[in-house]
């Protein structure tokens, strides 16, 4: 199998049957792909669009595999710049459906929160993601988790209960308080994020 990894072509031999993922393993495992994040992967000339490193796609002896990274902090300064443009429309959405609620709007604002707890989820999945690859913000990430997800645990009971008030009253008053403080958060570490790609770490 030849695999080539960011342009680098390497004759690589596997004992056995072998799969994407086990290619990816020892990609991942190169010295010259720690912190950084595989981007794209193609077999053959073709682009492989679902995979991971528990991959079962079969890769034949002769086949080409071809790996493209990118650096692990350039991948988290544009995700965490995506989040700090979206967490106030998020908050625009807490207040909206808030004050649709307070005027008899009931349907448009049911609408208004399910598309609410998907961004909301999407945010709960970026700070994990936080956590797990950028180590000094861990602390500062598990305050913003647990906060979240009490402030989701509300909402999510008010709805089930299927009290209007109390909803309303949650969006407004703890879940988009929560995102403004995840904002402040996000700002910090897009600003860490930078310093640190800016000097080369």
């Amino acid at each position: 199998m030849v695999l080539v990894v960011d342009g680098k072509s390497m004759a690589v031999q596997f004992d056995g049957d072998v799969t994407l993922g086990a290619v990816l393993q020892y990609v991942s495992a190169l010295p010259e792909c720690r912190q950084r994040v595989i981007e794209r992967v193609a077999i053959d000339g073709a682009e492989v669009q679902s995979w991971d490193e528990s991959s079962s796609i079969p890769v034949a002896a002769g086949s080409e595999v071809r790996v493209s990274t990118r650096p692990l902090g350039r991948v988290l300064l544009e995700t965490t710049l995506s989040c700090k443009e979206y967490l106030p429309r998020l908050m625009e959405g807490c207040v909206g459906a808030a004050a649709a609620i307070q005027q008899g709007r009931e349907a448009q604002a049911l609408q208004t929160i399910h598309q609410l707890v998907e961004g909301v989820q999407w945010y709960d999945e970026f700070l994990r993601q936080i956590e797990a690859l950028h180590p000094p913000a861990g602390n500062d990430v598990r305050i913003r988790l647990d906060l979240l997800q009490g402030a989701l645990g509300q909402l999510m009971s008010s709805l089930e209960r299927q009290d209007l008030t109390l909803v309303a009253d949650v969006l407004e008053y703890e879940l988009a308080p929560e995102l403004q403080a995840g904002l402040g958060f996000v700002e910090v570490l897009l600003a860490g994020l930078a310093a640190d790609l800016g000097n080369g770490t």
